[in-house]
């Protein structure tokens, strides 16, 4: 599903050249459940946004789902992009002023996909996580654990390939945090290829497979 090879991101700063990610060779097959470890604050961010081609590496390849991304326009992957990853953002990023279901009917409605089928498919997916009674509730009308579930369901709506999650529990007690995993186990099951970037060892754990990062190289 997923092969980064020998994958190198640099920032210029001033003068300098900052190097976050350090010959990165990593394969994550379809349907595999995968933690990805990374001490909070070293640029787990930077391998993020690379998995999910919101960032290019300076050198290296990366192959998605086959398609080697590195000769994608912009549009092409902006457009791939959008059919085969499935984000959850650490702080949900939703937005005050619209509905939860708005909120999952917006990815949607950028792939102009019909109004009618939008609907459908984001009931669908808030049902999924259980929210079938919080359609018209904005995020300052539900618990921290709701809004994560909303981010859940906008992150599934239209069956992406591969769900990318940062920090899925970040700001959960101990319970649901739980729950947020069970949901992630359950969609796994469904053969969705599931990646979660966490410092959590406890989120790591419940994985089926780990892998450490240390100072931009994989490590264990």
């Amino acid at each position: 599903m997923l092969v980064l090879k020998d994958i190198i991101r640099e920032y210029q700063i001033g003068g300098d050249t900052l190097r976050i990610l350090k010959w990165i060779n990593l394969t994550i097959n379809e349907g595999e459940f995968v933690a990805i470890m990374w001490p909070s604050g070293s640029g787990k961010s930077t391998l993020m946004n690379t998995i999910g081609l919101l960032d290019k590496p300076t050198s290296g390849e990366y192959l998605l789902d086959g398609v080697n991304t590195k000769k994608l326009t912009d549009d092409d992957e902006a457009e791939f992009r959008g059919k085969k990853i499935g984000f959850i953002f650490q702080g949900y990023n939703l937005i005050p002023r619209l509905s939860a279901m708005e909120q999952v009917m917006l990815p949607l409605e950028y792939q102009r996909i019909p109004r009618v089928e939008c609907e459908r498919l984001a009931k669908k997916a808030l049902a999924r996580v259980g929210l079938s009674e919080k359609y018209e509730n904005k995020p300052s009308q539900l618990s921290g654990w709701q809004q994560q579930r909303v981010a859940i369901a906008r992150a599934i709506a239209w069956s992406p390939s591969v769900l990318l999650a940062d920090e899925p529990t970040w700001a959960l007690d101990s319970k649901t945090g739980a729950e947020v995993l069970e949901i992630f186990r359950s969609l796994n099951e469904e053969w969705r290829t599931i990646i979660l970037i966490t410092h959590d060892a406890y989120v790591a754990e419940k994985a089926k497979r780990v892998i450490h990062i240390l100072d931009g190289n994989i490590s264990e």
